[in-house]
This record gives C-alpha cells, sequence and structure tokens, in this order.
C-alpha cells in the first residue's frame, strides 16, 4: 500500500523487503515516478524568468521577432531578405564614446561618431565630409543643384563658379588678368600700397617725392646739374668724359693712375721723380741711390757648403725695372791652415749672380796671411720690390776661416763692406 509521503511527493515505492532489510537506495527516495535523472539538475540548467546568463546561441528562424517593451515596442527580425530595427516608442538612442557603422567584413568604416570630436561620413573607407569645432570639412567637390546659403565666409576654388555679381565683391582685389580692355577714369585717392614698379608710364611730381630716395638707377637721366652732388665720389671713368668749363674750384686728391695725354707745360709746381724722366732727358746712367752695410761681425767657420756670412747682406728697392744695380763688396779673412781653398759668392734672394760653378771668387791661403778680398757685379734685377744682396762662403779643404780677426789669436778686428748702388737705366 502507498504512504502519504509516496503519494505526496510522488516518490518510487520501494520493495517492502528493502525497506525490511534497510537496503532502500537514494535513487528511490530522490527521483520521481517516470524520472531517470536528478531532477535538480534539469531545473538548474534551463534559464531562469527573472533571468541569468546563456553560454549557447539565441537562434530564431525567419519572420520571428525579438519583441521588447510592452506592446513589443521594439522590434527586432529577419525576414529572410532584410534585417529590421523597428522602434514605435520614442527614440532610439545608442550609448557609446565612439561609434562606427562598419562594412560586413569589417575592414572598411563607413561612419565614425566621436564623443566631443569629430562625425565623419566616408566613400569607400575614405573620409568625405567631417564635422569640426568651426563647422563641416568637406573633401573634394561639393555638389548642388541649388542655392548655398552661407553667413560667413565660403573658402575653396571657385573656378566653376558662374553667374557671379561684381556689385556683391566687397572685400579683397581683382587680379588684372580679370579686367579686360581701358579701365575709365577712377578716383584713386583712397588706394594704397601702390608699387612703384608698375607706373609704366607719366612722371610723378616733385611734391610726391619726399625724404631720401633708395638706390636708383640713373643711366638714362640727362641735364645732370653738378652742384647738386652733396656727396659721394665722381667714378674716374665720368670725370673723363667732363670739359674744364664744367670744373671750377681746386680738385680733391684723385688718383690719375689711368689718365693718359698730359700735357707737362700744364704742370705748375710739384717735382717730377727721376723714375719719370726718360734717359735721354737725365743722360742716362745716373746714380739714383746708394745703400751700404759696414760688419765688424767676426765669423769663424769650416762649413762645406755655401754659407751666409753674419753682417755682409743690405737690401735695396730700385725704383725702376730697368735700373741696374752695382754690388761691391770687400772683406779680410785668415786662416789657421796651409794650402786651403776658399769659395766666396753673392747672392741676390736665394739665387747666386755673376759667379761660375765654383762662386764669384776661389781664394787659396795659407795660414795667419790676412788676406782682403773685393768682389763686383753690375746686376739687373727687372723689379721695384725690396731686394737683399748678401756674401756667402765655404771651405773646399774642410780648414777654418776667420772674417775680421786673425785666426791664432784675437790681435787684429777689422770691418768689411757690402754696397750697392741702383743705377738709372
Amino acid at each position: 500500500m502507498a504512504t502519504y509521503e509516496s503519494r505526496r511527493y510522488n516518490t518510487p515505492v520501494p520493495d517492502a523487503s528493502k525497506i525490511a532489510d534497510g537496503s532502500v537506495n537514494n535513487t528511490e527516495f530522490q527521483h520521481l515516478d517516470g524520472v531517470t535523472s536528478d531532477i535538480q539538475s534539469q531545473f538548474t540548467g534551463k534559464l531562469p524568468l527573472a533571468g541569468g546568463t546563456m553560454t549557447g546561441d539565441l537562434n530564431l528562424g525567419d519572420n520571428v521577432d525579438i519583441n521588447v517593451g510592452t506592446g513589443a515596442d521594439l522590434k527586432i527580425l529577419h525576414d529572410g531578405s532584410n534585417s529590421t530595427i523597428k522602434n514605435d516608442t520614442g527614440a532610439l538612442i545608442v550609448n557609446a564614446d565612439t561609434l562606427q557603422l562598419k562594412n560586413n567584413a569589417n575592414d572598411e568604416t563607413l561612419a565614425t561618431f566621436a564623443n566631443g570630436g569629430a562625425a565623419n561620413l566616408r566613400f569607400n573607407n575614405s573620409t568625405k565630409l567631417e564635422t569640426t569645432n568651426t563647422g563641416v570639412s568637406v573633401t573634394g567637390e561639393l555638389g548642388a543643384t541649388g542655392n548655398i546659403t552661407a553667413s560667413a565666409n565660403v573658402n575653396g576654388n571657385g573656378q566653376n563658379l558662374t553667374n557671379l555679381n561684381a556689385s556683391s565683391v566687397a572685400s579683397g582685389t581683382l587680379p588684372m588678368a580679370r579686367l579686360s580692355g581701358t579701365l575709365p577714369a577712377l578716383n584713386g585717392s583712397a588706394l594704397t600700397n601702390l608699387n612703384g614698379s608698375n607706373i609704366s608710364s607719366g612722371t610723378l611730381p616733385m611734391d610726391r617725392l619726399s625724404g631720401t630716395l633708395p638706390a636708383l638707377n640713373g643711366s638714362a637721366l640727362t641735364n645732370l646739374n653738378g652742384s647738386n652732388i652733396s656727396s659721394g665720389t665722381v667714378a674716374d671713368a665720368r670725370i673723363s668724359t667732363l670739359t674744364s668749363s664744367k670744373l671750377t674750384g681746386a680738385l680733391p686728391a684723385l688718383n690719375g693712375s689711368a689718365l693718359t695725354s698730359l700735357n707737362a707745360s700744364n704742370l705748375s709746381s710739384g717735382t717730377v721723380p727721376v723714375a719719370r724722366l726718360p734717359a735721354a732727358a737725365i743722360g742716362g746712367g745716373k746714380v739714383l741711390q746708394v745703400v751700404s752695410t759696414n760688419s765688424t761681425t767676426q765669423f769663424t767657420s769650416n762649413a762645406s757648403s755655401y754659407t751666409d756670412i753674419p753682417g755682409m747682406s743690405v737690401s735695396i728697392t730700385p725704383s725702376a725695372t730697368n735700373s741696374k744695380v752695382l754690388v761691391m763688396t770687400d772683406f779680410t779673412a785668415d786662416t789657421e791652415n796651409n794650402n786651403t781653398n776658399y769659395g766666396f759668392q753673392l747672392k741676390r734672394g736665394s739665387t747666386s749672380i755673376g759667379n761660375g760653378s765654383s762662386g764669384n771668387l776661389v781664394a787659396h791661403m795659407n795660414a795667419n796671411e790676412f788676406d782682403t778680398m773685393a768682389i763686383t757685379f753690375l746686376d739687373s734685377p727687372s723689379t721695384t720690390s725690396a731686394t737683399t744682396y748678401k756674401l756667402q762662403f765655404r771651405s773646399f779643404n774642410g780648414g777654418y776661416l776667420s772674417f775680421n780677426r786673425n785666426q791664432s789669436t784675437l790681435v787684429y778686428s777689422l770691418a768689411s763692406n757690402i754696397t750697392v748702388i741702383e743705377i738709372e737705366a
């Protein structure tokens, strides 16, 4: 017989033998009639009416609505061809900081709306219209079949605009290419920032010129008045074309190096340097200048190559390139060796002058014999620059030679001279 509890919970009735021996199992106590698994597990696996989380897909067939709101105010459905979101009450609000509409492949953006930023519309993933903090920016052409009315400036390329009304031009300037023919007489009293380089004809009255003029090219100016030159200098090339009637008073110091055809009869003062006088006028061969050095410097050496003798040099600056320079030197030397040979030569700068392969002079000397020697040479330096002449010596046998003194003991102190004389050609 079924008990009250078994009827109340519809649990299976165990066999009496199981009750007697205590072998009733949990399944027999926990399962309802006809149920083969745990009823609690079956309830837990269902979505509660109060809501919950789904872990699988929700698949609806075509023409099956998802209705939201009392009275199905919002519907979402697919009719087999198109998908529809329909809102019947109030506004359809989409909340997002950045909202993007993209293509089905999710690799191109159709439109973007940013919170506090730009909203843009794209063509083939390229922005064509975009809002900015000052208005709207359009990339490409903006086509219109009607009037475009603007309360502010419209910027851009207006080359395709037609039927423009010149009376509506309120500012800016028209380029010359837009103006054709001859302009009528206009009042330019209010014109500013005029460019003088655009004046191609006519003359400016003097009262229109004030202050200091900038640097101008006066090559075409005529009838200039020299009394109006208050500063600067006149180039030599401009002086050569002036007539004496245009020059008055005393001229300032000028460089007359380029003047030609000068008339000596017009020299009323001063002197002409000798270099400017021809040889025929002064007889030629005149002494123009003499420079001499007297040396008491004592010097001993057995140098095997030509060496400068201290104190035996002199410098002269010829007054003309065709002048001659007569070089004269006399000197006294002594040696402590018998049968020794010494060479002497003159040099102009680094050039040996008037000598043979061994020098200007070769002396054969014996010990403790004072020898006084002299060399004279007429040179043609062909320069007007400062030129140095000097005397050098060398020892051919390794013997020592002393200048301006005797060799063994300092008993005699002597002097030597080198003199140069410029001779007029």
